[in-house]
């Protein structure tokens, strides 16, 4: 199995932990492919996507191409129909309850999971996106 499955697979394994997403944490691979899934089911839930690998800089030459940065996304995608509630509160807390799932946390490369970035998607197809970036070292050998 490659690096890149296993780190998705393990953060898929952190966030099904969490009691607020009843097992709905699925592995997508494009945005199409998101909001596709999130049709066929009750939210909210969760999709985790590669984001692909980089170049650590500033290593040392002779060490340069042994690590890298292996990149996931995370997308919370919430109901936007429900008639009187404000769902940016409750999406707020929920990214704090991923957040906290893997802050401080090991990848299978053996090395902490790193937070990068959070930030609002907007709306698509009736429902609300927010992503969480995340990082950790991973070996190119």
């Amino acid at each position: 199995m490659s690096i890149a499955l296993e780190c998705i697979e393990d953060v898929q394994a952190k966030l099904d932990a969490l009691d607020e997403f009843g097992q709905k944490i699925f592995h997508v691979y494009s945005e199409e492919d998101l909001l596709d899934k999130a049709t066929t089911l009750r939210l909210p839930a969760v999709g985790v996507s590669y984001g692909g690998i980089t170049s650590e800089p500033g290593q040392d030459r002779s060490r340069q191409g042994l690590l890298g940065s292996l990149r996931v996304a995370i997308v919370l995608i919430i109901d936007s129909k429900s008639i009187g509630l404000d769902r940016k509160d409750e999406a707020a807390e929920m990214m704090d309850l991923i957040r906290c799932a893997l802050l401080g946390q090991k990848s299978p490369t053996g090395h902490k999971w790193q937070f990068l970035s959070e930030l609002p998607m907007g709306s698509a197809s009736g429902v609300l996106l927010y992503m969480q970036r995340w990082q950790t070292a991973a070996p190119l050998t």
